[in-house]
Order: structure tokens, then C-alpha cells, then sequence
């Protein structure tokens, strides 16, 4: 599945110059190539609506001393790059849900509305890693 996967979404990895951005504020994690899920539910944003939608995806996370990242590398059309970045010290991080589903996944959901006035709804991001709990212990401060 790993190699289907990169085939038709992506390694799932940051920009080696984005890496090299982030490295420099200094990693707690990161993890890449990872196969993953974006689901919108009453998502609605400009010329955008879903009840309920969901997308495979290949990501990576990275948390440094400054801030969470996630990359999505392969997808649907449009839903590629930068995903969120949001400082460890921004009051919105307290409004991402951060919990994991199993020993190996990780669900990341949050409001898009505490980001873009313009959207409302809800979007959890899930991916699977077996660093779950250091992620969950890590954003969860």
C-alpha cells in the first residue's frame, strides 16, 4: 500500500528547503511519508460546500520548538502545500483537537473558521504514524 500510495499522492515529505527552514527553529518530531485522511464535515468556505467529504492523503508533521506544521504532499487538486502552521505559543492551537484513534493514528481537527473568517465547519486531519502519542503528549501542553 506504501508504494501505491506515493504513486498516487505524493512521498508525503516537507520541501527539503521548508525542512531546512524549520530545522533551524529546532525539531521536537518529525515524521513524513505518511498516509493519511482529510475529512471536511459542513465544511463551507467561497465557492466551496460539503456536508461531508473525505480525501486520502500523504503528509508530514513536524513540531518544533516554535510550531506545529502539517504538509500535505499529495491529494486532491487543491488541497496540496501547507496545511497549518501555527505557533506553539498562538491561543488558536487550544481550539485543535488532538487525539489519538488508535496506537498508530492520530486525529488533528479544528475549526478552519479560527484561521479563515471566511470558511466554517469543522476538518480533521488523520495520519497514520506509530509516534501517536508523542504527538498527542506534544501538542497537548
Amino acid at each position: 500500500m506504501g508504494l501505491l500510495r506515493r504513486i498516487l499522492l505524493g512521498d508525503g515529505r516537507l520541501p527539503a528547503d521548508y525542512r531546512a527552514r524549520l530545522a533551524t527553529e529546532g525539531f521536537l518530531l518529525v515524521e513524513e511519508d505518511l498516509g493519511g485522511s482529510l475529512t471536511f464535515r459542513n465544511y463551507r468556505a467561497p465557492g466551496r460546500r460539503s456536508s461531508l467529504e473525505k480525501v486520502a492523503i500523504s503528509a508530514a508533521i513536524a513540531i518544533t520548538r516554535q510550531r506545529v506544521v502539517i504538509w500535505i504532499s499529495g491529494g486532491k487538486p487543491g488541497l496540496k502545500g501547507k496545511h497549518l502552521d501555527v505557533p506553539l505559543d498562538d491561543p488558536r492551537l487550544a481550539g485543535i483537537e488532538v487525539t489519538s484513534e488508535r496506537p498508530d493514528k492520530v486525529c488533528i481537527a479544528y475549526d478552519p473558521h479560527a484561521f479563515n473568517p471566511a470558511t466554517s465547519g469543522r476538518v480533521e486531519v488523520r495520519l497514520r504514524t506509530p509516534k501517536t502519542d508523542e504527538i498527542v503528549a506534544l501538542l497537548s501542553r
